[in-house]
């Protein structure tokens, strides 16, 4: 005998109602119990999602900074010519100059350029034969020479004389373009001595040369 089911009116169906259908092994055939109710919930998703596709281009930047890097240091260690191209050949400008004899003198105006030397000399019993060598590049030079001893502080102005082992030392002016060569004699006892050029009778001082004992 069917059971009317409880807590309808009058223990009667309502109108069209129907028991729900029972499936193999008399089990219902309705939603699953065990499933939840509702639409299913969407997978979780996190911010990294949203993020715009990685870019390539630190790689590529990388990649070529050490290509050129690597170039730079291979070409530093090739020979100038390597390519083909002569080395550059150095100017005319560049050319050292042959030094001229002579230590150089001028005048304190630059007006007046020259260079001499002692190119020779000779102690005896009463003083000193020197040879001199002297030579104007620009100017005219009106000259005189003096020497005096350099173990006294006190030694007195020693004048030259004609020297007796050659030419004598022609001491009239010399003009840009000559040279001069000649003798001269000081009489002074036999020590270190400083010879002095010059200009006029001892106006202005140029140069100075040491004569060895």
């Amino acid at each position: 005998m069917t059971q009317t089911p409880q807590g309808w009116p009058d223990n009667r169906p309502p109108t069209g109602w129907s028991p729900t259908p029972l499936g193999s092994g008399g089990v219902p055939t309705g939603p699953d119990p065990r499933q939840p109710l509702g639409a299913p919930r969407p997978s979780s998703t996190t911010i990294g999602d949203y993020a715009p596709p990685r870019s390539k281009a630190p790689w590529f930047i990388g990649l070529a900074v050490a290509v050129v890097a690597v170039l730079i240091a291979v070409g530093a260690t090739l020979p100038p010519d390597f390519f083909g191209a002569p080395a550059a050949s150095p100017s005319p400008s560049q050319s050292a100059s042959p030094a001229l004899p002579g230590q150089p003198f001028g005048s304190s105006d630059e007006r007046l350029q020259g260079r001499w030397e002692v190119r020779n000399h000779r102690w005896t019993a009463s003083g000193v034969e020197v040879e001199l060598w002297l030579a104007v590049d620009s100017g005219s030079l009106d000259f005189s020479f003096v020497a005096f001893s350099n173990t006294d502080q006190d030694a007195e102005v020693i004048y030259p004389s004609p020297g007796a082992d050659g030419p004598a030392f022609d001491l009239n002016p010399v003009n840009a373009g000559e040279e001069r060569t000649g003798w001269l004699f000081f009489p002074i006892q036999h020590a270190d001595l400083t010879l002095i050029l010059s200009e006029g009778w001892g106006q202005s001082q140029l140069s100075a040369l040491v004569i060895p004992a």
